[in-house]
Protein backbone atom coordinates (compact mmCIF):
# COMPACT_ATOMS: atom_id res chain seq x y z
CA UNK A 1 0.00 0.00 0.00
CA UNK A 2 1.31 3.60 -1.07
CA UNK A 3 -0.58 5.12 1.37
CA UNK A 4 -2.86 4.55 4.14
CA UNK A 5 -5.20 7.38 4.93
CA UNK A 6 -5.70 7.29 9.06
CA UNK A 7 -5.71 8.95 12.66
CA UNK A 8 -3.75 7.03 15.00
CA UNK A 9 -4.66 6.64 18.40
CA UNK A 10 -2.58 4.80 19.96
CA UNK A 11 0.79 3.42 19.45
CA UNK A 12 1.92 1.86 16.28
CA UNK A 13 3.77 -1.56 17.23
CA UNK A 14 6.04 -3.06 14.69
CA UNK A 15 5.76 -6.84 15.63
CA UNK A 16 2.73 -8.53 16.88
CA UNK A 17 4.66 -9.95 19.83
CA UNK A 18 2.35 -10.33 23.21
CA UNK A 19 5.49 -8.26 24.72
CA UNK A 20 5.44 -5.48 22.22
CA UNK A 21 2.38 -5.14 20.61
CA UNK A 22 -0.82 -3.06 21.36
CA UNK A 23 -4.35 -2.07 19.86
CA UNK A 24 -4.72 0.31 17.29
CA UNK A 25 -7.11 2.44 16.78
CA UNK A 26 -8.77 4.87 14.28
CA UNK A 27 -11.23 7.30 15.48
CA UNK A 28 -13.77 8.87 12.96
CA UNK A 29 -12.96 12.44 11.98
CA UNK A 30 -14.72 14.72 9.60
CA UNK A 31 -13.73 17.65 8.30
CA UNK A 32 -16.09 18.50 5.91
CA UNK A 33 -18.06 20.92 8.19
CA UNK A 34 -14.94 23.51 8.34
CA UNK A 35 -15.61 24.53 4.58
CA UNK A 36 -19.44 25.52 4.38
CA UNK A 37 -19.16 25.15 0.82
CA UNK A 38 -18.10 21.64 0.44
CA UNK A 39 -20.38 20.51 3.57
CA UNK A 40 -23.40 21.99 1.01
CA UNK A 41 -22.01 20.29 -1.90
CA UNK A 42 -21.70 17.22 0.13
CA UNK A 43 -25.43 17.26 1.72
CA UNK A 44 -27.09 17.81 -1.67
CA UNK A 45 -24.93 15.07 -3.61
CA UNK A 46 -25.96 12.61 -0.76
CA UNK A 47 -29.82 13.85 -1.34
CA UNK A 48 -29.34 13.00 -4.62
CA UNK A 49 -27.74 9.41 -4.16
CA UNK A 50 -30.43 8.80 -1.75
CA UNK A 51 -33.05 9.87 -4.23
CA UNK A 52 -31.02 7.53 -6.70
CA UNK A 53 -31.52 10.90 -9.23
CA UNK A 54 -28.74 10.02 -11.80
CA UNK A 55 -29.04 12.75 -13.95
CA UNK A 56 -28.77 14.70 -10.80
CA UNK A 57 -25.91 13.18 -9.56
CA UNK A 58 -24.23 13.71 -12.85
CA UNK A 59 -23.73 17.51 -11.54
CA UNK A 60 -21.61 16.42 -8.78
CA UNK A 61 -19.12 14.69 -10.43
CA UNK A 62 -16.49 15.46 -12.81
CA UNK A 63 -16.91 14.93 -16.43
CA UNK A 64 -13.45 13.22 -16.39
CA UNK A 65 -14.14 11.14 -12.72
CA UNK A 66 -11.55 8.30 -12.24
CA UNK A 67 -13.67 5.20 -11.47
CA UNK A 68 -11.19 2.35 -11.54
CA UNK A 69 -7.29 1.52 -12.21
CA UNK A 70 -8.13 -0.26 -15.37
CA UNK A 71 -9.25 3.10 -17.43
CA UNK A 72 -12.88 3.56 -16.55
CA UNK A 73 -13.46 6.87 -16.43
CA UNK A 74 -16.06 9.93 -17.21
CA UNK A 75 -20.22 10.25 -16.80
CA UNK A 76 -20.95 7.57 -19.11
CA UNK A 77 -18.86 4.98 -17.40
CA UNK A 78 -20.25 6.15 -13.65
CA UNK A 79 -23.88 5.54 -15.32
CA UNK A 80 -22.95 2.15 -16.33
CA UNK A 81 -21.24 1.25 -12.59
CA UNK A 82 -24.40 3.18 -10.95
CA UNK A 83 -26.71 0.52 -13.39
CA UNK A 84 -25.20 -2.29 -13.47
CA UNK A 85 -26.51 -3.92 -16.63
CA UNK A 86 -27.38 -7.57 -17.04
CA UNK A 87 -26.33 -8.09 -20.91
CA UNK A 88 -22.67 -7.02 -19.82
CA UNK A 89 -22.05 -9.76 -17.53
CA UNK A 90 -21.63 -13.38 -19.17
CA UNK A 91 -24.97 -15.69 -18.76
CA UNK A 92 -23.51 -17.05 -15.81
CA UNK A 93 -22.58 -14.18 -13.43
CA UNK A 94 -26.05 -11.91 -14.45
CA UNK A 95 -27.24 -13.18 -11.31
CA UNK A 96 -24.54 -10.91 -9.42
CA UNK A 97 -25.93 -7.78 -11.46
CA UNK A 98 -28.15 -6.71 -8.77
CA UNK A 99 -25.81 -7.44 -5.80
CA UNK A 100 -23.16 -5.62 -7.43
CA UNK A 101 -25.30 -2.50 -8.15
CA UNK A 102 -26.46 -2.53 -4.27
CA UNK A 103 -22.82 -2.35 -3.41
CA UNK A 104 -22.30 0.71 -5.75
CA UNK A 105 -24.72 2.84 -4.13
CA UNK A 106 -24.04 1.52 -0.88
CA UNK A 107 -20.49 2.28 -1.41
CA UNK A 108 -20.85 5.83 -2.80
CA UNK A 109 -23.58 6.50 -0.08
CA UNK A 110 -20.44 5.60 2.47
CA UNK A 111 -18.32 8.04 0.95
CA UNK A 112 -20.72 10.75 1.41
CA UNK A 113 -21.35 10.14 5.10
CA UNK A 114 -18.20 8.58 6.76
CA UNK A 115 -16.02 11.67 6.86
CA UNK A 116 -12.81 12.80 5.71
CA UNK A 117 -10.35 15.40 5.42
CA UNK A 118 -9.37 18.35 3.58
CA UNK A 119 -5.99 18.28 1.28
CA UNK A 120 -3.68 20.49 -0.53
CA UNK A 121 -4.83 24.14 1.11
CA UNK A 122 -8.24 22.77 1.57
CA UNK A 123 -8.70 22.77 -2.11
CA UNK A 124 -9.43 18.69 -2.07
CA UNK A 125 -11.22 16.31 -0.03
CA UNK A 126 -10.61 12.75 1.29
CA UNK A 127 -12.83 10.31 2.23
CA UNK A 128 -14.18 8.50 4.34
CA UNK A 129 -11.95 9.04 7.35
CA UNK A 130 -10.28 5.91 7.14
CA UNK A 131 -8.52 7.17 4.14
CA UNK A 132 -7.40 10.53 5.96
CA UNK A 133 -4.29 10.98 7.06
CA UNK A 134 -0.99 9.29 5.75
CA UNK A 135 0.70 7.82 8.28
CA UNK A 136 2.57 4.11 7.97
CA UNK A 137 1.12 0.82 9.44
CA UNK A 138 3.30 -2.17 10.77
CA UNK A 139 4.86 -4.09 7.71
CA UNK A 140 2.21 -7.21 8.18
CA UNK A 141 -0.73 -4.82 7.73
CA UNK A 142 -0.75 -5.22 3.56
CA UNK A 143 -3.31 -3.85 1.98
CA UNK A 144 -5.58 -6.50 1.54
CA UNK A 145 -5.29 -7.81 4.59
CA UNK A 146 -6.30 -4.01 6.53
CA UNK A 147 -9.28 -4.04 7.86
CA UNK A 148 -11.00 -1.51 9.92
CA UNK A 149 -13.80 -2.21 12.73
CA UNK A 150 -16.57 0.41 11.77
CA UNK A 151 -18.10 1.30 15.36
CA UNK A 152 -17.67 1.14 19.47
CA UNK A 153 -18.50 -2.07 21.20
CA UNK A 154 -18.25 -4.30 17.99
CA UNK A 155 -17.70 -7.95 19.20
CA UNK A 156 -14.93 -10.34 18.94
CA UNK A 157 -15.99 -14.16 19.05
CA UNK A 158 -14.42 -17.28 19.42
CA UNK A 159 -15.94 -19.06 16.27
CA UNK A 160 -17.50 -18.21 13.61
CA UNK A 161 -20.78 -17.74 14.46
CA UNK A 162 -23.13 -14.66 16.08
CA UNK A 163 -23.57 -17.62 18.38
CA UNK A 164 -19.70 -17.71 19.38
CA UNK A 165 -18.42 -16.71 23.14
CA UNK A 166 -17.39 -13.23 23.01
CA UNK A 167 -13.83 -12.65 23.59
CA UNK A 168 -13.56 -9.03 23.46
CA UNK A 169 -15.21 -5.63 21.98
CA UNK A 170 -13.22 -3.34 19.46
CA UNK A 171 -13.77 0.14 19.21
CA UNK A 172 -12.52 1.44 15.97
CA UNK A 173 -10.01 -0.77 15.91
CA UNK A 174 -7.54 -2.04 12.53
CA UNK A 175 -7.36 -5.31 12.60
CA UNK A 176 -5.72 -7.66 9.99
CA UNK A 177 -7.52 -10.31 8.05
CA UNK A 178 -6.32 -13.60 7.98
CA UNK A 179 -4.69 -14.49 4.63
CA UNK A 180 -7.00 -17.54 3.70
CA UNK A 181 -10.44 -15.10 4.32
CA UNK A 182 -9.14 -13.76 0.76
CA UNK A 183 -10.36 -16.55 -0.87
CA UNK A 184 -13.46 -14.94 -2.99
CA UNK A 185 -15.99 -16.35 -1.20
CA UNK A 186 -18.65 -14.24 1.21
CA UNK A 187 -18.40 -15.43 4.17
CA UNK A 188 -20.62 -13.63 7.29
CA UNK A 189 -17.97 -13.40 9.71
CA UNK A 190 -14.04 -12.94 9.29
CA UNK A 191 -11.23 -14.28 11.02
CA UNK A 192 -8.74 -11.29 12.19
CA UNK A 193 -5.72 -10.34 14.12
CA UNK A 194 -5.89 -7.43 16.72
CA UNK A 195 -3.30 -5.14 16.94
CA UNK A 196 -2.19 -6.94 20.60
CA UNK A 197 -2.20 -10.50 18.43
CA UNK A 198 -5.45 -11.55 20.14
CA UNK A 199 -7.29 -13.62 16.84
CA UNK A 200 -11.39 -14.58 16.83
CA UNK A 201 -13.71 -13.91 14.12
CA UNK A 202 -15.35 -10.55 13.09
CA UNK A 203 -18.92 -9.79 11.30
CA UNK A 204 -18.40 -9.00 7.90
CA UNK A 205 -20.42 -6.34 7.63
CA UNK A 206 -19.10 -4.64 10.67
CA UNK A 207 -15.44 -4.02 9.04
CA UNK A 208 -14.32 -2.20 5.84
CA UNK A 209 -11.13 -2.88 3.86
CA UNK A 210 -8.57 -0.83 3.90
CA UNK A 211 -8.64 -0.85 -0.17
CA UNK A 212 -12.30 -0.63 -0.30
CA UNK A 213 -13.65 2.66 -2.29
CA UNK A 214 -12.96 5.87 -1.63
CA UNK A 215 -13.23 9.33 -3.14
CA UNK A 216 -11.51 12.23 -3.88
CA UNK A 217 -13.40 15.81 -4.10
CA UNK A 218 -11.84 18.67 -5.63
CA UNK A 219 -12.52 22.60 -5.67
CA UNK A 220 -12.59 24.42 -9.27
CA UNK A 221 -13.40 27.92 -8.16
CA UNK A 222 -16.43 28.63 -6.14
CA UNK A 223 -17.68 25.01 -7.16
CA UNK A 224 -16.95 21.11 -5.89
CA UNK A 225 -16.64 17.75 -8.01
CA UNK A 226 -16.20 14.26 -7.44
CA UNK A 227 -13.30 13.41 -9.53
CA UNK A 228 -12.20 9.96 -8.06
CA UNK A 229 -14.26 6.91 -6.63
CA UNK A 230 -12.73 3.78 -6.77
CA UNK A 231 -11.26 0.81 -4.56
CA UNK A 232 -8.47 -1.58 -4.77
CA UNK A 233 -4.22 -0.68 -4.57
Amino acid sequence: MKQLFLILTACLSFALSPAAAQIIQVKPVDEGPQVPGFAQYRADFLDAVRARDIARMLDFVSTDVHLSFGGDEGHAAFIQFLTRPEDLYSPEYRHLAKKHRAEYWAALEDVLTLGGQFKDGKTAFSAPYTWAVDIDLPQMFTPYETYFVMGSDVPLRAGRSGLSRVIATMDHEVLLLDFNELDGKEKRFLKVTRGNGQQGYVRADQVTAAVGYRARFERDGSSWKMVMFLAGD
